[in-house]
């Protein structure tokens, strides 16, 4: 995933003092490009948002192709859009962006470099990423198809309706989440980062300038909140297995 920032410095000492994450400055081709590492391994990435594009500071969740042309043809097939992509970074991948059938805006991400490592499922990285949509049976038949992955029905009434797109019959890659009851007009993906103490996380978050949008409360996976960066981006924190 990677963050749009409106201010950038501010981004780095927050999510630098929040998760521990290192920030790097790439070529200036690159368009000021950063990326964090953690603990040496790659966690997030962060571009500049330009106020001429109107879209407010947030996170953008990417899948792994194996071949984002073909992808990126599929998502149009199915109903969704690519405005952006697949174009080439240098030699170390292709990048897309795209916004499926109704409305939500995610990326592709083709490694050519051999599979670079990403930090996942411990404190200060990616945990799980979860859409919420009002769309949601159209929705999962379009992430379905665009991806060639099975799903996973957990829940199917009006109060939890979720279904989980799958690696394979034991590994979930992401969640979909039927949110037309509680919000008709969402439909946004969005990311979760791992806490060893949720609770103390949230104080140091608005020790750091952000702001709590959904307090800390235990679910059956695990202890969940809502919180946002100084600049406004939404993010969702998650309790780790002990």
């Amino acid at each position: 995933m990677d963050l749009r920032s409106g201010d950038p410095a501010r981004s780095r000492e927050f999510y630098g003092s929040l998760f521990g994450w290192e920030a790097h400055e790439t070529a200036p081709e690159f368009n000021d490009y950063v990326n964090f590492s953690l603990d040496g391994v790659m966690a997030a990435g962060m571009v500049a948002n330009d106020p001429a594009i109107g879209q407010p500071d947030g996170w953008t969740t990417y899948f792994a192709a194996t071949n984002a042309v073909a992808i990126a043809r599929t998502i149009v097939a199915e109903g969704g859009q690519v405005p952006f992509g697949p174009h080439p970074v240098a030699d170390i991948g292709l990048m897309a962006y795209a916004i499926d059938l109704a409305g939500a805006p995610f990326g592709l991400w083709q490694d050519l470099t051999g599979g670079r490592e990403f930090a996942q499922a411990r404190p200060g990285a990616a945990s799980y990423h979860e859409l919420h949509t009002n769309r949601y049976a159209d929705v999962v038949a379009f992430y379905a198809k665009v991806f060639g992955r099975p799903v996973k029905a957990v829940g199917d009434t009006d109060e939890f309706r979720y279904s989980q797109l799958m690696a394979d019959d034991a590994t979930p890659v992401a969640g979909i989440m039927d949110f037309s009851t509680f919000a008709p007009d969402v439909s946004e993906w969005f990311c979760y980062f791992g806490s060893a103490d949720v609770d103390a996380t949230i104080e140091q978050v608005e020790r750091l300038g952000g702001a709590v949008l959904e307090p800390a409360m235990d679910t059956p996976y695990g202890r969940l909140a809502t919180v946002s960066d100084p600049t406004g981006a939404v993010f969702k924190l998650t309790s780790l297995p002990g």
